[in-house]
This record gives C-alpha cells, structure tokens and sequence, in this order.
C-alpha cells in the first residue's frame, strides 16, 4: 500500500498537457504540418516556378505563425491554469488523500463544503505517465490526476511505480 497526500499546485496543473490523448496530438501534428507545408511551400513554388512570391505573403505569414504560437499557448499554458483557477476556486488548497492497492486506488478530498471518495480500479485508467517529478494518471474521463513523487507519505515512488507497471503494462509510460 502507497499513501499520498496531495495539494494540487499550478505546477500540477501544467503536467496535464503530457496527459492529452493520441487525438490531441494527431490534429495537432496536422495543423502543425500543414502549417509548415504553407509556410515553406509558397516559396519553394515560386522559386521552382520562377513566379514571384505573392505580395501578401508575409502578412499570411504572420497570422499563420501567430495561430501556431496560440496553438501551442492554448494547449501547454492556457487550458492548464484555467482548469487550476477552476479548481482551486472551487476548491482551494484542500488536501487530497490517495491510496494505492494492487487493485486500484482510492481519492478522499474534504474541505470547502465539499467531500468526495472516489474509488477506482486501475481497468479505468486510459493511461499512467511517470515523470521526474510526477505520476499522471488519465481515466477514460479525461481528466487526470497528478501526484508529485515528494507527496508520496507512505511508501516510496518506486514502491508506487512498481503498482502502476504492473497494472497497467503497456499502458504505463514514462516521459
């Protein structure tokens, strides 16, 4: 048994993105490739076709590469400390407990007027990431829950890692 008590942080928060599913990722990789493709097309085209490059050519350009830049900001910082302001204003600075068996865990959360117990197996997970700092795990929901390594109280992270790969098998990633 691994116990956690958890505070969700703005930094916890921002280790969503690396949760996102394969379809995240797959529109954006087409957005991105098609962006470059427009980018680095139109004057390959013109230079292989001796035409001149179209005079609105960089205010395209611009725009193009500014939807990208919001793109990438939506995705790794805006959603994140959105969903953080959501949380901790519904919420504040409760503490999370979690408890983690061989067959799944459990989440208490009281505070704010607010109590849950949530108890899962670990079949309804999507997936678990590990990182330096954090264990990720993504229900099907699509929502997640992040547990830093230096919040675990008993047990170790190598005790909880070994869990989750057992559990999970191939659904188990480390970042």
């Amino acid at each position: 048994m691994v116990k956690a008590e958890v505070v969700y942080t703005r930094k916890g928060f921002f280790q969503l993105p690396k949760t996102y599913n394969n379809v995240t990722f797959g529109i954006t990789l087409v957005i991105w490739s098609t962006s470059m493709i427009l980018i680095l097309g139109i004057p390959v085209l013109s230079f292989l076709t001796g035409t001149e490059m179209p005079e609105d050519y960089a205010k395209y350009l611009f725009f193009l590469i500014a939807g990208l830049v919001f793109l990438i900001l939506l995705r790794n910082v805006i959603l994140p400390l959105s969903a953080f302001n959501k949380y901790h204003k519904k919420f504040g600075d409760t503490q999370i407990y979690y408890e983690f068996g061989e067959e799944g865990f459990t989440c208490v959360q009281n505070g704010n007027g607010f109590s849950e117990n949530i108890a899962l197996s670990y079949n309804k997970l999507d997936k678990v990431i590990e990182t330096k700092e954090y264990f990720l795990l993504s229900p099907r929901s699509g929502s997640a829950y992040t547990i830093a390594k230096t919040d675990i109280t008993e047990g170790t992270p190598e005790e909880l890692r070994g869990i989750l790969r057992r559990s999970m098998g191939k659904k188990y990633k480390v970042k």
